[in-house]
């Protein structure tokens, strides 16, 4: 009778302490049909975007939030001249994004983007690998989102 508790026991704690499988793919075998893509426009959804047709609103209409999200590394170095260099390329080169400088001892880091789903981020990953950028990171990050609306 012993021996069974033992056993069961046993058995019970490596259930416990088992460690999770994930599925691993790569995504740079993925083959995308660029066909089938479809681009929304914002006038689709106009209870999405409220003051679409507004001429103008104010600074009162927004709020600067900062949520947990995703962006992409781009590059890191200990050099502060180096970094201040390829955060002026990256920003000429990939105009329309948000390109950040921070500086996490010892390391200066150049990140882009304000994704707050991952797949986001892995679809400019992904495109970002296409255009020959070398190993383009995502990292969990607090991000920036302006949110247009009435502040009460």
């Amino acid at each position: 009778m012993k021996v069974k508790i033992v056993v069961l026991v046993f058995l019970l704690s490596i259930f416990a302490f088992s460690q999770k499988i994930t599925k691993v793919y790569n995504l740079n075998r993925i083959k995308f049909n660029t066909d089938s893509i479809k681009v929304l426009n914002k006038n689709d959804f106009p209870e999405l975007f409220p003051y679409l047709n507004q001429e103008e609103f104010s600074d009162k209409d927004t709020t600067i939030v900062e949520l947990d999200g995703y962006r992409i590394q781009l590059f890191k170095s200990t050099d502060m001249e180096e970094a201040k260099e390829k955060k002026a390329f990256y920003e000429k080169v990939l105009k329309n994004r948000n390109i950040y400088l921070l500086f996490n001892e010892p390391l200066f880091k150049i990140r882009m983007g304000d994704f707050k789903y991952r797949e986001d981020a892995e679809a400019e990953q992904i495109r970002l690998k296409s255009l020959n950028y070398r190993n383009p990171l995502i990292v969990p990050d607090k991000i920036k989102v302006v949110v247009i609306g009435k502040n009460k």
